[in-house]
């Protein structure tokens, strides 16, 4: 028997619908990965997974995705729209699920997720026992090398029946959920999350680590927006949860611009570190040494509406012109430049805006400045004296 890897495979311009699953990439070997393979569009044609209905892909009692793949290297997923995933059972739905056995020490490279929009995903059922709704989820093999690109990415209208409230049961972005993936490496860079489940009993959250002695995390320029409605007892709501109080992943994580945004502050909580809830952002900043997230804001985003993430044109807002330039990342989810977009009357200018989204909107500053200073001596003279400051 010959052995070898599928190699180089490009997926472009799909239709898929009316089936209990979208597509699944698989490598026979943890240790002998798949590589160059790429789901996405081409000759700006459309990749669809899942019809205008719910319950187009699923709708059975078994797990059920948009895009899965196990043991890839290089992969590329980009321009996917990913809708109407349903379970009726305590099995998990994913919008896009990137796997790796996370103790392997084979690389798997740059994995690249991108410029998609996924969103109306649903568990129906109501049992506690835990069944997961995650938009993207991705787990990293244990390698320095193996690296996730997570940029750019549109997800909302995910829901969840569970009655578990042990733990989320509804995660916009999952990195690292199995663990491990040791000195690997998770940018999540650009994107834009917006959880407002209807009638939910169970825990969520916009962002998710699942280990902080694995993987190394770089989370820049994202809108985590959380419009869930009050809930009571142990249901809750984050923008960001981190099992530990340390860092928001292994060390050497950082997390900055980003705009965490809680709707409703009833069992809403901007961010979970380990078993304590931090209320506000000022509480998610101090909790971590050194802190994080210090030019990040709270702020309803503005979005267009509820189906459309992108952001109206004109609008005061802190999301104008908010992040950090990152390179290799020049362009939003519509291919509109960064900073920009082009023509812009309003924004525009040297950095570009939080979230996928590029938009001409008007900068709001709220961040005070840094502010130093030495106090003056006691003195007997009366001549004229210096205070020197520097902002």
């Amino acid at each position: 028997m010959i052995s070898g890897t599928n190699r180089n495979n490009k997926y472009y311009n799909i239709t898929i619908q009316n089936v209990y699953n979208g597509i699944y990439l698989l490598s026979g070997s943890s240790t002998l990965t798949d590589a160059g393979n790429e789901i996405g569009t081409i000759d700006d044609g459309a990749t669809v997974i899942g019809a205008g209905s719910p319950g187009s892909i699923g709708n059975g009692s078994q797990a059920t995705w948009g895009i899965r793949t196990f043991a890839q290297g290089n992969l590329k997923i980009f321009n996917c729209e990913i809708k109407n995933v349903t379970c009726t059972g305590i099995n998990s739905v994913d919008g896009i699920f990137v796997d790796n056995n996370s103790f392997s020490p084979v690389s798997t490279d740059t994995t690249r997720i991108y410029n998609n929009k996924v969103y109306n995903l649903l568990n129906s059922n109501t049992s506690p026992t835990s069944h997961r709704v995650y938009g993207i989820r991705v787990n990293n093999p244990a390698n320095i090398s193996s690296v996730s690109m997570i940029y750019n990415n549109f997800i909302y209208g995910l829901n969840n029946a569970s009655a578990n409230t042990s733990s989320r049961q509804l995660i916009g972005i999952y990195a690292q959920e199995s663990g491990n993936g040791l000195n690997s490496v998770h940018n999540i860079l650009f994107n834009s999350v917006r959880l407002s489940p209807s009638g939910i009993s169970c825990q969520n959250s916009c962002f998710e680590l699942g280990t902080t002695s694995g993987a190394v995390l770089q989370i820049y320029n994202n809108i985590f927006s959380n419009f869930t409605s009050a809930q009571t007892g142990n249901a809750r709501h984050y923008c960001m949860v981190t099992p530990s109080g340390s860092y928001p992943g292994n060390a050497g994580s950082t997390s900055d611009h980003n705009d965490l945004y809680i709707a409703n502050a009833v069992n809403g909580f901007t961010g979970l570190t380990g078993t304590t809830n931090r209320a506000t952002l000022a509480n998610w900043k101090n909790a971590f040494t050194p802190n994080q997230d210090v030019s990040s804001f709270s702020q309803d985003p503005g979005i267009i509406s509820s189906t459309d993430l992108h952001i109206a044109a004109g609008i005061n807002t802190q999301l104008e012109s908010g992040s950090l330039n990152i390179s290799g990342l020049e362009f939003d989810i519509d291919s509109d430049t960064r900073p920009g977009p082009s023509g812009s009357t309003n924004g525009g200018g040297t950095f570009p805006d939080v979230g996928a989204d590029e938009f001409d909107g008007i900068p709001v500053d709220n961040i005070p400045p840094s502010i130093s200073y030495s106090l003056l001596q006691n003195s007997s003279s009366i001549s004229a004296r210096v205070f020197q400051m520097s902002l």
